[in-house]
């Protein structure tokens, strides 16, 4: 399968910036498969100057940004044009279809920093 798993964490130290791949981590947040263009719009964020590319090889491709950022980038991809929602996934009673479960990224401050790995599904 073409594509990226995507995975957010929370950082220990959410009040500046991952400085490297191996930054200390505080838990998952988000994970999702996102597809072949899974990393366009986090290189939309640091083309923007809202996120830094960390580098990788894809084993990962990490990133880092401010929840502010991540959270209106992530409501407007639709579950329709990812492969697959991973985790946290809610099933929606009216339509059966899988959808965004904002709820951990919700409950961190807007300003915290997280820790995003793109790891290469290919």
């Amino acid at each position: 399968m073409l594509g990226f798993d995507i995975v957010i964490h929370k950082l220990q130290n959410g009040n500046e910036p991952a400085s490297t791949l191996k930054a200390p981590t505080a838990g998952r947040l988000i994970q999702w498969f996102g597809g072949i263009s899974g990393t366009d719009w986090l290189d939309a964020l640091v083309k923007n100057g809202a996120a830094n590319c960390l580098g990788g090889n894809g084993y990962p491709i990490a990133y880092t940004a401010r929840i502010k950022d991540v959270i209106p980038e992530i409501r407007s991809v639709s579950p329709e044009s990812i492969a697959t929602w991973m985790d946290p996934v809610l099933i929606d009673p009216e339509t059966g279809k899988q959808t965004f479960d904002p709820g951990p990224l919700s409950r961190c401050s807007l300003d915290e920093w997280v820790l995003i790995n793109a790891w290469d599904a290919s």
